[in-house]
Parts: C-alpha cells; structure tokens; sequence
C-alpha cells in the first residue's frame, strides 16, 4: 500500500485530504468503477448505465452532494515534450485545506465506498497542441505520451484518464484519419502502461469524441473534416479493448427533441466498431445563456438510452454555463432517475 502524500502529516490542516487518496490506494487492485456498490457493479450495461459529468475546475463550483459514476476533472492539458499542464484548470491535482482539489476530494471521499470516483480529463477545445502532438507523433513520441499520463494518474491518485483531445476542426479530413489511427496506438500503449504499474493497473480510459465522428446523419447536418474521422479507431478491436467509455458530445437540440435520432447516431457507432455498452450519451443543459434541454427531457433521454442498454449518459458540464432556472443538482437528479440510479 502506498503511503500517503506528505503534506498529509503536516498538522490536522490537511488531515482530511488523504482520506480519499487512501481509499484509491485501495482500491488500485481492481479496475476503478468495477467495484461493488449501491450504483456501481459488475453487471452489464443493459442492466447498470453509468452517469458522469464533466467539472470545470477554474470554476470550483460546487458539486451535487450525491453518489454517481464519476466526476471528468476538466482539464490537464499536454505541453512540450510531453508536460502536464494543470494551471488552466485551477490546479485541481495539488492537495490542499481549499480550493478545487477539496472540492472533488471532499465528494470524493464521501462517496468513495458507494462507487464514485474522479478522473483526470486530458484535452478540451483549448488544447490544440495535444491533437497536433497525437497527429504527428512517432510510434516512439506516443509511448512517452502515454508514460507522461499514466505519471500523473499514479501521482495523484486519479482514478483514470479521459482523453478529450478536441480542435478536429482546425484540421482536414486526412489528418483526422492519422490522428483516429495514432490515437488508437495511444490508448494501446496506455493501456499497457497502466497494467504494468500494480498502482494504475486496470484504471480507466476513455474518450471524447464529436457526435459525426462515426459518420454523418443526414437529418443533422452536412458532413464536415471530422465526420467518420474516427471509423479506424472504432474499427480497432484492440484500442477499443482499451477504453471504457465512449462519450459522444451529442450537444445538439436535434437529439434532444427526436429521439430517433439518438438511434441513428448510436448505430453509426455500432455499425463502425464501438460496443454498444461502452457509448455515453452526452448533454449540455445551457450553452451561452440557452437552456438547452429540460428536465423533463432529461430524465426521457435517460430513461431511453436505459432502454436501449446503452453504456449511460453524461454532462458537460458542473460549472461551465448553468445560468437558468434549473442548476446542475436538478440536471444530474433527472438523468439518474432516468436511467433508473436514483
């Protein structure tokens, strides 16, 4: 067992932060989310949807006071060759008595036994370096890509990594292909990474993907450089392997009021590779002041994709654009109760 982090021992003002950081440790002997829980099991996805959200840590806001999946702690961003960069996102990863780290360490600890758990978030549409990173990498560059994140995922007792690598759309078709095929190397040798460490071994990954990168859906827009960009990652059986979730950033007002177009999305991705189990739903509940979607529907979407035994759903996002009437708590409550976790 690991011993704690240092600034631990230092009075009772940090007393409280190894707390959870100990109950990781514990955990590290079995894949993080596969542990038995109140919401968290081993049972299929027909049976168990999961349900994450995305948290802004420049933002700190406060995270609903209830057990789910995981908390995507947005964002650790990749600089150089190859650094991690935590400044942009409120420095989430530095224990501290205040600030993000006790914000997501205090759920965390609450809600650790119950099978919540918190993932770094590597990517977001401000990283612009790490797609051109993965798009121009050698097989060589993307070993010491994947060493860097299992790095920070043992130092900081993460429970996994997403890999929300954005900015497909300052890039052409034929290099979205090479990044699809690099990514896939990356995740391989990822996964290899973190099992030959007994303290990452079986840490989740996942990734975030547009919603056409599967191909396009003719009732929602004409295909652009991104669209089925992604097919030779899907189509990868090994790097798929690999991951966990797939969460598709379907933030578009179409899914929301017709569902069937929901199902014309999910077998694009079926049809390209990706288990069904394994493909998350995601939604925005305000975008620039909008409200997006309602509760209502929110709680229909889950009770859907519940239906239809998709992996689960997830939201982007605690912290970012929730300015109207409703707050994250009501968001998160109605996809839960939706999929049938509340």
């Amino acid at each position: 067992m690991y011993k704690k982090l240092l600034i631990c021992i230092i009075g009772g003002i940090f007393g409280f932060i190894g707390i959870a950081n100990a109950a990781i440790d514990a955990a590290t002997d079995t894949a993080a989310i596969n542990t038995s829980s109140k919401i968290v099991s081993t049972k299929s996805a027909a049976t168990q949807p999961k349900a994450f959200a995305y948290w802004a840590g420049w933002t700190n806001a406060e995270i609903p006071d209830f057990n789910f999946n995981g908390v995507l702690l947005a964002f650790a961003q990749l600089k150089g060759h190859y650094y991690t960069d935590y400044s942009a996102s409120g420095n989430f990863e530095e224990p501290s008595s205040s600030g993000p780290y006790a914000t997501w360490n205090t759920w965390l600890t609450k809600w650790f036994s119950d099978g919540a758990r918190a993932f770094v978030s590597y990517g977001g549409a401000t990283n612009s370096e790490f797609r051109k990173d993965v798009i121009n990498a050698s097989d060589a560059e993307l070993g010491q890509i994947a060493g860097e994140i299992q790095a920070n995922i043992k130092k900081y007792y993460f429970g996994g990594v997403d890999l929300d690598i954005e900015d497909w759309w300052d890039y052409n078709y034929a290099d979205n292909i090479k990044f699809a095929n690099n990514l896939a190397k990356l995740v391989i040798d990822l996964r290899q990474a973190l099992d030959n460490d007994p303290a990452t071994q079986g840490k989740v990954i996942s990734i975030a993907v547009g919603w056409d990168s599967a191909g396009s859906i003719s009732s929602i827009s004409a295909p652009g450089s991104n669209t089925g960009s992604m097919v030779p990652f899907y189509q990868n059986s090994e790097a798929m392997a690999a991951v966990s979730y797939v969460y598709i950033m379907s933030y578009l007002t179409k899914f929301y009021s017709n569902f069937d177009n929901i199902g014309l999305l999910m077998n694009k991705f079926i049809a390209a590779g990706a288990p069904r189990e394994k493909l998350m739903f995601g939604i925005e509940p305000y975008s620039n002041g909008r409200q997006m979607i309602s509760l209502t529907t929110t709680k229909k979407l889950g009770e859907y994709i519940k239906t239809n035994n998709y992996g689960g759903m997830f939201m982007w996002g605690i912290g970012t654009d929730i300015s109207g009437k409703f707050n994250t708590w009501n968001y998160m409550d109605a996809m839960m109760q939706g999929l049938g976790l509340r």
